[in-house]
């Protein structure tokens, strides 16, 4: 049976809450609460940005201010790493959608599903796929922050010049191979011109109903 070309795949930052804050947090006994928030940010435009939703956070939840620190991608790891070492993890935080595992493992994460019911939070408001992200073993630890679904895209002129049809809604497997090698070109046994680029051969795994590796194992499937 021929499976449809296109299915959305979804890369994932998260955003996780500390199971224990920080020492330098502050509330408590009905006051004003301060939350520590660690984030790493691409520029000063997405700081910007980030700032802008906290302060409208702020302003539908008095007496919550968020302290919003930020620490570049390349250190962000061993920063967060060593602050909770040290007992002065951050409350909120970015994370990687890899390191849910060992997260929750360590004892990082608290569990969020009781905050999600309270909040009235629906699965459907994601896009497939991206719901199941931050859990592991039944419980949810982290909300998808930023989902990106990757695409294909064609060059008309690429087609036009072999006179092969365009793609179209209902794209196969078969028909991205056969396209693909019409589009190939080969002068004097040497290929000049390439069907395709930037494929990830993951996503074609996930996408046929595979796997790279199965859970608690080192076999691919």
């Amino acid at each position: 049976m021929k499976k449809s070309m296109y299915a959305p795949i979804v890369l994932a930052s998260l955003l996780a809450l500390s199971a224990c804050g920080g020492e330098e947090s502050a509330g408590g006994g009905g006051g004003d609460v301060t939350l520590r928030m660690l984030v790493w940010g691409n520029g000063p435009a997405e700081l910007k940005g980030e700032r802008e939703i906290l302060d409208v956070f702020e302003e539908r939840n008095p007496g919550i201010k968020v302290e919003l620190s930020h620490v570049p991608w390349d250190n962000y790891i061993e920063r967060l790493t060593t602050m909770s070492a040290g007992g002065n993890q951050p409350d909120v935080f970015w994370m990687i959608d890899t390191a849910l595992i060992d997260y929750v493992n360590q004892g990082m994460l608290m569990e969020l599903d009781e905050f999600i019911e309270e909040s009235g939070i629906k699965e459907d408001e994601y896009l497939p796929g991206a719901w199941d992200i931050g859990s592991w073993e039944g419980g949810r630890y982290a909300m998808p922050r930023d989902l990106t679904s990757h695409h294909i895209v064609y060059n008309k002129d690429m087609f036009d010049e072999t006179g092969h049809p365009y793609p179209e809604a209902g794209w196969t497997w078969d028909d991205f191979l056969e396209a693909a090698k019409a589009t190939t070109i080969e002068e004097d046994g040497k290929i000049v011109q390439f069907g395709i680029a930037g494929l990830m051969w993951e996503e074609m795994i996930v996408q046929n109903g595979g796997a790279s590796f199965i859970w608690m194992g080192l076999k691919s499937s």
